[in-house]
Protein backbone atom coordinates (compact mmCIF):
# COMPACT_ATOMS: atom_id res chain seq x y z
CA UNK A 1 0.00 0.00 0.00
CA UNK A 2 1.28 3.13 -0.82
CA UNK A 3 1.30 6.32 0.99
CA UNK A 4 -1.33 7.66 -1.21
CA UNK A 5 -3.59 4.87 -0.46
CA UNK A 6 -2.92 5.35 3.20
CA UNK A 7 -3.55 8.99 2.79
CA UNK A 8 -6.76 8.23 0.95
CA UNK A 9 -7.76 5.77 3.71
CA UNK A 10 -6.90 8.36 6.30
CA UNK A 11 -8.96 10.95 4.43
CA UNK A 12 -11.83 8.54 4.24
CA UNK A 13 -11.47 7.83 7.92
CA UNK A 14 -11.22 11.53 8.55
CA UNK A 15 -14.38 12.10 6.46
CA UNK A 16 -16.08 9.39 8.38
CA UNK A 17 -14.89 10.99 11.63
CA UNK A 18 -16.08 14.38 10.39
CA UNK A 19 -19.45 12.83 9.68
CA UNK A 20 -19.46 11.35 13.16
CA UNK A 21 -18.43 14.70 14.59
CA UNK A 22 -21.23 16.38 12.65
CA UNK A 23 -23.69 13.84 14.06
CA UNK A 24 -22.27 14.31 17.56
CA UNK A 25 -22.42 18.07 17.02
CA UNK A 26 -26.08 17.76 15.92
CA UNK A 27 -26.82 15.63 18.97
CA UNK A 28 -24.94 18.11 21.15
CA UNK A 29 -26.97 20.97 19.61
CA UNK A 30 -30.16 19.02 20.28
CA UNK A 31 -29.03 18.38 23.86
CA UNK A 32 -28.16 22.04 24.19
CA UNK A 33 -31.58 22.98 22.76
CA UNK A 34 -33.22 20.51 25.17
CA UNK A 35 -31.18 21.94 28.05
CA UNK A 36 -32.30 25.45 27.06
CA UNK A 37 -35.87 24.25 26.75
CA UNK A 38 -35.53 22.45 30.09
CA UNK A 39 -34.19 25.62 31.70
CA UNK A 40 -37.06 27.59 30.18
CA UNK A 41 -39.56 24.98 31.39
CA UNK A 42 -37.99 25.01 34.86
CA UNK A 43 -38.14 28.82 34.89
CA UNK A 44 -41.80 28.74 33.81
CA UNK A 45 -42.51 25.96 36.31
CA UNK A 46 -40.94 28.08 39.10
CA UNK A 47 -42.98 31.07 37.95
CA UNK A 48 -46.13 28.93 37.87
CA UNK A 49 -45.32 27.50 41.32
CA UNK A 50 -44.85 31.02 42.69
CA UNK A 51 -48.10 32.11 41.02
CA UNK A 52 -49.85 29.02 42.46
CA UNK A 53 -48.46 29.91 45.91
CA UNK A 54 -49.86 33.43 45.52
CA UNK A 55 -53.22 32.00 44.38
CA UNK A 56 -53.20 29.57 47.31
CA UNK A 57 -52.45 32.43 49.72
CA UNK A 58 -55.20 34.50 48.13
CA UNK A 59 -57.53 31.49 48.35
CA UNK A 60 -56.70 31.03 52.06
CA UNK A 61 -57.24 34.74 52.66
CA UNK A 62 -60.57 34.55 50.79
CA UNK A 63 -61.54 31.44 52.79
CA UNK A 64 -60.78 33.21 56.08
CA UNK A 65 -62.75 36.25 54.87
CA UNK A 66 -65.60 33.99 53.70
CA UNK A 67 -65.64 32.17 57.05
CA UNK A 68 -65.80 35.52 58.85
CA UNK A 69 -68.55 36.69 56.50
CA UNK A 70 -70.51 33.46 57.06
CA UNK A 71 -70.12 33.83 60.81
CA UNK A 72 -71.27 37.45 60.63
CA UNK A 73 -74.16 36.40 58.37
CA UNK A 74 -75.20 33.67 60.82
CA UNK A 75 -75.10 36.17 63.69
CA UNK A 76 -77.11 38.64 61.62
CA UNK A 77 -79.57 35.87 60.70
CA UNK A 78 -80.01 34.88 64.35
CA UNK A 79 -80.47 38.52 65.32
CA UNK A 80 -82.97 38.94 62.45
CA UNK A 81 -84.89 35.86 63.59
CA UNK A 82 -84.95 37.14 67.16
CA UNK A 83 -86.15 40.58 66.05
CA UNK A 84 -88.73 39.07 63.70
CA UNK A 85 -90.01 36.82 66.48
CA UNK A 86 -90.25 39.82 68.82
CA UNK A 87 -92.05 41.86 66.15
CA UNK A 88 -94.50 39.01 65.53
CA UNK A 89 -95.15 38.65 69.26
CA UNK A 90 -95.62 42.41 69.58
CA UNK A 91 -97.99 42.42 66.58
CA UNK A 92 -99.99 39.52 68.03
CA UNK A 93 -100.25 41.32 71.40
CA UNK A 94 -101.36 44.49 69.61
CA UNK A 95 -103.99 42.54 67.65
CA UNK A 96 -105.25 40.93 70.84
CA UNK A 97 -105.60 44.35 72.46
CA UNK A 98 -107.38 45.69 69.36
CA UNK A 99 -109.70 42.66 69.34
CA UNK A 100 -110.50 43.13 73.04
CA UNK A 101 -111.26 46.80 72.43
CA UNK A 102 -113.34 45.92 69.37
CA UNK A 103 -115.36 43.34 71.28
CA UNK A 104 -115.86 45.78 74.17
CA UNK A 105 -117.11 48.41 71.69
CA UNK A 106 -119.29 45.80 69.97
CA UNK A 107 -120.72 44.70 73.31
CA UNK A 108 -121.45 48.31 74.20
CA UNK A 109 -123.08 48.90 70.81
CA UNK A 110 -125.18 45.74 71.18
CA UNK A 111 -126.23 46.78 74.70
CA UNK A 112 -127.22 50.20 73.39
CA UNK A 113 -129.14 48.63 70.50
CA UNK A 114 -130.82 46.22 72.92
CA UNK A 115 -131.74 49.09 75.23
CA UNK A 116 -133.04 51.08 72.27
CA UNK A 117 -135.09 48.11 71.05
CA UNK A 118 -135.94 46.66 74.45
CA UNK A 119 -139.53 47.88 74.40
CA UNK A 120 -139.95 46.68 70.82
CA UNK A 121 -138.49 43.29 71.77
CA UNK A 122 -140.79 43.13 74.81
CA UNK A 123 -143.78 44.01 72.62
CA UNK A 124 -142.84 41.32 70.08
CA UNK A 125 -142.34 38.77 72.83
CA UNK A 126 -145.68 39.74 74.43
CA UNK A 127 -147.45 39.49 71.05
CA UNK A 128 -145.93 36.06 70.50
CA UNK A 129 -146.93 35.03 74.01
CA UNK A 130 -150.50 36.26 73.47
CA UNK A 131 -150.71 34.46 70.12
CA UNK A 132 -149.42 31.25 71.70
CA UNK A 133 -151.85 31.68 74.61
CA UNK A 134 -154.75 32.19 72.20
CA UNK A 135 -153.71 29.16 70.12
CA UNK A 136 -153.34 27.03 73.25
CA UNK A 137 -156.64 28.34 74.70
CA UNK A 138 -158.49 27.63 71.45
CA UNK A 139 -156.95 24.18 71.16
CA UNK A 140 -157.64 23.47 74.82
CA UNK A 141 -161.27 24.64 74.46
CA UNK A 142 -161.69 22.50 71.35
CA UNK A 143 -160.21 19.46 73.07
CA UNK A 144 -162.24 20.15 76.23
CA UNK A 145 -165.45 20.34 74.18
CA UNK A 146 -164.59 17.07 72.43
CA UNK A 147 -163.79 15.42 75.76
CA UNK A 148 -166.97 16.84 77.37
CA UNK A 149 -169.10 15.56 74.49
CA UNK A 150 -167.40 12.17 74.68
CA UNK A 151 -167.84 12.13 78.48
CA UNK A 152 -171.50 13.16 78.22
CA UNK A 153 -172.11 10.39 75.69
CA UNK A 154 -170.27 7.90 77.87
CA UNK A 155 -171.97 9.29 80.98
CA UNK A 156 -175.38 8.79 79.36
CA UNK A 157 -174.47 5.19 78.60
CA UNK A 158 -173.14 4.63 82.10
CA UNK A 159 -176.19 6.35 83.66
CA UNK A 160 -178.47 4.00 81.76
CA UNK A 161 -176.36 1.06 82.89
CA UNK A 162 -176.32 2.36 86.47
CA UNK A 163 -180.07 2.86 86.47
CA UNK A 164 -180.53 -0.68 85.24
CA UNK A 165 -177.97 -1.96 87.72
CA UNK A 166 -179.43 0.31 90.44
CA UNK A 167 -182.81 -1.36 90.16
CA UNK A 168 -181.22 -4.79 90.46
CA UNK A 169 -179.03 -3.56 93.31
CA UNK A 170 -182.08 -2.21 95.22
CA UNK A 171 -183.80 -5.48 94.88
CA UNK A 172 -180.75 -7.31 96.12
CA UNK A 173 -180.33 -4.87 98.99
CA UNK A 174 -183.94 -5.32 99.98
CA UNK A 175 -183.60 -9.08 99.75
CA UNK A 176 -180.37 -9.08 101.77
CA UNK A 177 -181.83 -6.50 104.16
CA UNK A 178 -184.92 -8.67 104.71
CA UNK A 179 -182.76 -11.75 105.25
CA UNK A 180 -180.52 -9.86 107.63
CA UNK A 181 -183.51 -8.63 109.64
CA UNK A 182 -184.95 -12.16 109.72
CA UNK A 183 -181.62 -13.62 110.83
CA UNK A 184 -181.21 -10.87 113.40
CA UNK A 185 -184.70 -11.54 114.79
CA UNK A 186 -183.98 -15.29 114.78
CA UNK A 187 -180.81 -14.77 116.76
CA UNK A 188 -182.52 -12.38 119.12
CA UNK A 189 -185.34 -14.85 119.72
CA UNK A 190 -182.86 -17.65 120.32
CA UNK A 191 -180.86 -15.52 122.75
CA UNK A 192 -183.98 -14.48 124.59
CA UNK A 193 -185.22 -18.02 124.80
CA UNK A 194 -182.18 -19.61 125.62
Amino acid sequence: MSTLEKFDGTLNELGSEVEKLKSVSAVYQKIEALATTNTEVNRKFDAARQELGKINEAHLANKVALDKSLEALEKASEEGKRQLSKQIDDKIDALRKENKEFYKELEGTIKIKLEDNKSEIKRLIENERLQLKEIITNELASRTREIREAMEAESGKQTALLLAAGTQTRMMVMLFGGLSVALGLGILVKVLMG
